[in-house]
């Protein structure tokens, strides 16, 4: 008997940094890629309004600090959806 489970209904969410670039030939590309999320189909039974899933982003920070800004850091804030809730601006 085999007790391997086959993985099923597995989808995989690309959470990348909200804030993308534009190119020299004026294409936009999107952000950085933040995480990866992976559901395999089961619905939460419960996940709280405030829990979210919160990321340093680089990119954003060394954007910000280029033009003159003194910030501390960036932090994107998700759900467990992957869906972008809030963009928090740490001050130094």
């Amino acid at each position: 008997m085999d007790d391997r489970q086959e993985v099923t209904d597995e989808q995989v969410f690309l959470v990348r940094c909200p804030d993308g670039y534009r190119k020299a030939d004026g294409t936009c590309q999107p952000g950085r890629l933040l995480f990866k999320l992976r559901q395999r189909g089961e619905r939460e039974t419960y996940v709280h309004p405030d829990n979210h899933i919160e990321l340093y982003c680089d990119d954003c920070t060394r954007k910000m600090r280029k033009t003159g800004r003194r910030v501390k850091r960036v932090l994107h804030r998700y759900d467990f959806l992957g869906l972008l809730i809030e963009t928090l601006i740490v001050e130094e």
